[in-house]
């Protein structure tokens, strides 16, 4: 501090307690706490990926950075969706692909059926037109009547078998839609824009604080 006047101004005594206040130790210690008081870092948590923003990052960019984090996230977890219930379609496709064989070969032992019950009739026919024998004639309509309950038998078989791989079918779909409302939810829960991030206030502590000098200024009016 200056002890020379410059021209026209002369000197006045401090106001009390201002001599104390200008030791170095008591200024640092003043200031320190000043910036422990006043001065905050803001920063941004996302809980559901367990970072924090970067210093000075604002919220914006913070979102930025988290989708992509959130693309990576969601297909990792997409894909454990999808092995978790891989053995439960394969079990179901097998089911499927079965039930369907067991509609075909019956639809077609019912094709085959029909085939020879109209053979029977048609034979039937002939021999009466030909004038064949009565016992032959009885014989021929017990083939027929046979192969007509057979045909509805067989007709019942296709339908159960219907049942069974609408049966198989449903389950599949309970299922496809099990999966795919799991996955809205993931993805959903993963969706940085929709999170509410939590805000954290960072004070510097005293500790951490270095004043490299402390003085005062004082500026005359």
């Amino acid at each position: 501090m200056s002890q020379v006047r410059p021209p026209g101004a002369s000197f006045a005594p401090l106001p009390p307690g201002v001599s104390h206040a200008l030791k170095p130790a008591n200024l640092e210690r003043t200031y320190r706490d000043f910036l422990a008081r006043v001065y905050t870092v803001q920063l941004w948590r996302s809980q559901i990926f367990k970072v924090v923003s970067q210093p000075g990052e604002s919220d914006r960019d913070f979102r930025i950075r988290l989708a992509q984090m959130s693309r990576e996230r969601r297909d990792f977890e997409l894909d454990k969706l999808r092995q978790r219930y891989a053995s439960k379609f394969d079990t179901l496709n097998r089911q499927e692909a079965s039930a369907r064989m067991e509609v075909d070969r019956q639809q077609q032992q019912l094709g085959e059926q029909k085939m020879h019950t109209a053979i029977s009739v048609g034979a039937g026919l002939l021999g009466a037109l030909l004038g064949g024998s009565r016992i032959g004639t009885i014989g021929r309509a017990t083939t027929v009547a046979r192969g007509a309950t057979r045909v509805s038998r067989e007709k019942q078989d296709i339908d159960r078998a219907n049942v069974k791989l609408q049966e198989v079918q449903q389950r599949k779909a309970l299922l496809e839609e099990q999966v795919r409302q799991e996955a809205d939810r993931l993805v959903a829960g993963l969706d940085p824009q929709l999170e509410m991030l939590q805000e954290i206030q960072i004070r510097p502590k005293k500790t951490d604080i270095l004043i490299r000098g402390a003085g005062l200024l004082w500026v005359a009016e």
